[in-house]
């Protein structure tokens, strides 16, 4: 592992780290497969291209970095939503494991230098990784004469990447969770609106009723079945059965 201090001018960024949003990462995943241009980009090489939404976030971000001012206010990373969500995969044997990861939403925002306030948006916790495989042009897999492969190896597609790992521990992973929220100004964890993820799902339910209590100290499988009831503490508590009644969230009928 490098021990190299980083140093001013190894720095990226001015006035807000944005070296962990889905933005820097899928742009930065891409360059590395010597891929610069965006997928929308006109006059572009026939190589899929750095997925738009990702590259326009990374491109705003530089701006509002660039064009902010700490003399002229505190400058805030606030977090809106927090997402709890399961991931399948397979290991190196083919079996299968699964993981849960945290995914944030939020907004960085300053003054710039003219005295105006201005904003972006930000996700962390996910990125798009390109995928990479062997194509061949003209159906020629081969040199006739030299029997040289003509495939190159190209960006074919993408696939989601997460890296913020929730700890399995209830202690360590509230641990993890106020990590980010204390690290971040202007953040207050009752602005927040907390959900959990289905597998299938990028960004889940929309099921912001829980609160910040349930969604650090309850198992992903505990939030799932609360908002298959109900919902959380911040929502009414009542939900409809298969047969068709309305329920309190502990399962007892309500006469309407």
């Amino acid at each position: 592992m490098s021990t190299k201090l980083e140093t001013k001018q190894d720095k990226e960024w001015i006035n807000i780290d944005y070296t962990n949003t889905s933005g820097y990462r899928t742009v930065k995943a891409y360059n590395k497969e010597g891929v610069f241009h965006s997928q929308h980009e006109l006059n572009a090489p026939s190589t899929p291209g750095i997925p738009h939404n990702e590259f326009g976030e990374l491109k705003f971000l530089r701006k509002l970095d660039s064009k902010i001012r700490k003399e002229k206010g505190p400058i805030l990373k606030k977090i809106t939503h927090m997402h709890r969500k399961i991931v399948n995969d397979f290991d190196e044997y083919g079996k299968k494991v699964s993981r849960e990861y945290l995914i944030i939403n939020g907004e960085f925002r300053g003054t710039t230098w003219n005295d105006e306030e201005d904003a972006r948006g930000f996700t962390e916790g996910v990125y798009k990784k390109p995928i990479i495989k062997k194509r061949y042009k003209l159906g020629k897999k081969f040199d006739p004469e030299t029997g040289e492969d003509l495939g190159k190896m190209e960006v074919a597609d993408s696939k989601l990447e997460y890296f913020y790992e929730l700890p399995k521990s209830k202690v360590e992973r509230k641990k993890f969770i106020d990590s980010f929220i204390e690290n971040s100004p202007g953040t207050h964890k009752e602005n927040i609106l907390y959900y959990f993820n289905n597998e299938s799902e990028q960004l889940g339910r929309s099921d912001p009723s829980y609160s910040y209590d349930e969604f650090v100290t309850l198992s992903i499988e505990e939030l799932k079945d609360l908002s298959y009831r109900g919902g959380g503490n911040n929502s009414p508590g009542y939900y409809r059965g298969p047969d068709g009644k309305l329920r309190t969230r502990e399962g007892v009928i309500i006469d309407v």
